[in-house]
C-alpha cells in the first residue's frame, strides 16, 4: 500500500495538472465510475482514459461511408480540432464529460462510439454528433435506453469480456480488495449464475488463462460441479489450448485505481469511497494536491476563481457603460 512516505510523484503531478484543466465539480464524478467503466479503464488516470475516448470518437467519426442524413457524410478532417489539452476550455471539458457518460454505461470506448453513431443514424440526424450530443437528449432517452438493453446484454458484455488481456490488476498476486477488483470478480460471477452451463468456459477464461477466479469464487456451486467444470476446461484441448497468459506483481503505483486523488473523489459519504481500502492514502494525496494548486496559483480552485473573475469583470464594464450613458447629455437638451 501507498503511505504518506511514498508518493506516487508522477500520478501527483498529473493531478495538479488536471485540477487546473477540468472544474471540479466534474472531477468529482470520478469517483462514480469506478465500479461502472469497462474493466479496463478502470486502473487509468483520468486524463489517459479522455484520450483514449477521444481517439475512438475521431475513429467512428472519420470511418468511411458513415451517413447520417442524405448528403451529410463528413470526412471529419478537422474533428476535434478546437480542444485544447494545455489549459481549461469549453471543448476539453464537454470532452470529459461525454467520456464520463461513456464511463457510466460500461460500454469499452469502440463500443460505445458504434451504438451512439448508430443510434443518430437511426433518428437520421442531419450532422454528426459532438461529443456532448453521444449521450441521448431529454427526449430522446426512453428510446435510448430501450435500445441499448437491446445492444448490451449480460451475454454480449460477457462476449467482450472475453476479448480482454491478461488484465494484471485483477490477479490474485495483485488484489487488494479494490472497489475496483471486487467489481470485476462480481461481474464474472453474476454471469455463471445466470448460465451455469457456461461454468467451464468460466473457468478456462478466467482460472486457467488468467488467474483471477479460484474454486471459492465458485461457492454458489456444489463442489462435484466445480471440479467437474475444472476438470472439463483443462482435459478439452479443444477449448483451452494450455497457454495462459502471464502477468506479474505490480507496484503500488501501477494498482492506483482511476479515481485515486482526483479532487473530491473521497468527499461525502459515496459507499465506493467508504469502503475502499485506499481511502486513507487517497485522502492525503488528494490534500497534497490542493495545496501544490493552492501555491501555484494562488486559489484552491482556479477554475471557479477564474470564473468570478470573468463576472466580475463583466459587470465592472457593464456598471461602467451605464455610468458613461448618464453623463452624456442629449443635444436637444443643451440650452439656446
Amino acid at each position: 500500500m501507498i503511505s504518506s512516505s511514498t508518493w506516487p510523484s508522477a500520478r501527483t503531478s498529473e493531478l495538479v495538472g488536471i485540477a487546473m484543466l477540468i472544474p471540479t465539480e466534474v472531477l468529482q464524478v470520478e469517483r462514480d465510475l469506478i465500479i461502472a467503466k469497462w474493466p479496463e479503464y478502470r486502473f487509468l488516470t483520468p486524463l489517459t482514459a479522455t484520450w483514449l475516448f477521444f481517439e475512438a470518437y475521431k475513429a467512428r467519426y472519420k470511418q468511411p461511408g458513415l451517413v447520417l442524413a442524405p448528403g451529410e457524410w463528413r470526412t471529419g478532417e478537422h474533428v476535434g480540432e478546437k480542444i485544447d489539452w494545455s489549459q481549461n476550455n469549453a471543448h476539453l471539458t464537454q470532452l470529459w464529460i461525454a467520456r464520463q457518460n461513456a464511463d457510466a454505461t460500461g460500454l469499452p470506448y469502440g463500443e460505445y462510439m458504434r451504438f451512439a453513431f448508430g443510434f443518430a443514424q437511426a433518428r437520421t440526424r442531419k450532422e454528426m454528433p459532438q461529443p456532448n450530443q453521444l449521450a441521448p437528449s431529454q427526449k430522446a432517452t426512453v428510446a435510448w435506453e430501450a435500445k441499448f438493453r437491446q445492444h448490451w446484454t449480460l451475454g454480449a458484455k460477457y462476449a467482450a469480456f472475453g476479448g480482454l488481456g491478461a488484465l494484471p490488476e485483477y490477479w490474485h498476486q495483485n488484489d487488494r480488495k479494490l472497489p475496483a477488483q471486487i467489481r470485476f470478480r462480481q461481474e464474472l460471477i453474476e454471469f455463471d449464475q445466470a448460465h451455469e452451463a457456461k461454468t467451464p468456459v468460466l473457468m478456462e477464461n478466467w482460472s486457467l488463462k488468467r488467474h483471477i477466479l479460484t474454486d471459492a469464487d465458485f461457492a454458489h456451486l456444489p463442489s462435484e460441479i466445480v471440479q467437474a467444470a475444472r476438470a472439463r476446461a483443462v482435459g478439452d484441448p479443444s477449448r483451452f489450448d494450455g497457454v495462459p497468459f502471464a502477468a506479474s506483481r505490480l507496484s503500488p503505483e501501477e494498482l492506483l485505481q482511476s479515481c485515486f486523488g482526483v479532487a473530491g473523489s473521497a468527499a461525502g459519504a459515496a459507499s465506493v469511497c467508504a469502503d475502499c481500502v485506499m481511502r486513507k492514502a487517497c485522502d492525503i494525496t488528494n490534500e497534497r494536491v490542493r495545496k501544490t494548486v493552492l501555491d501555484l496559483t494562488g486559489t484552491e480552485d482556479p477554475i471557479r476563481a477564474k470564473k468570478r473573475d470573468r463576472a466580475a469583470e463583466r459587470q465592472r464594464r457593464c456598471r461602467a457603460a451605464k455610468a458613461a450613458a448618464k453623463a452624456v447629455v442629449p443635444k436637444h437638451a443643451v440650452p439656446p
